[in-house]
């Protein structure tokens, strides 16, 4: 098994388990998994996210993974996480229509906004 093949492993088990967790609401260690899967990107091959869709290349890969970090400060309610995330992910492909329509309900759900960049305002 070359090197590429290992780190496509690694990473669809990081993500599968921040998946996992994330239902269960361990918001923190989601992010430690999906931030890690980031660091074992294949430089080519094709991922299976959610058992849905499939997405080719590095590039976006990292896009999609970027994505489910963006989910998950949308669910810690973390505005400011959720732009970064966003520009991130738009970073590595800028046509990724999910990103797109995920940060648009994201914006529309959590307005107005608090001085802390939380929802709903403190």
């Amino acid at each position: 098994m070359d090197r590429n093949q290992k780190n496509r492993l690694i990473c669809l088990a990081l993500v599968d388990k921040g998946l996992s967790l994330k239902a269960a609401g361990d918001y923190e260690d989601v992010l430690n998994y999906y931030h890690l899967a980031l660091e074992f990107v294949p430089k080519e091959c094709t991922l299976k996210f959610n058992g849905r869709y499939e997405v080719n290349g590095e590039r976006q890969i990292k896009s999609e993974i970027w994505n489910l970090i963006m989910n998950v400060h949308q669910d810690k309610s973390d505005l400011n996480g959720v732009q970064k995330a966003y520009q991130n992910a738009i970073s590595f492909n800028p046509n990724n229509q999910t990103v797109e329509n995920n940060y648009k309900l994201t914006l529309d759900r959590i307005t107005p906004v608090g001085p802390t960049g939380t929802y709903p305002p403190q």
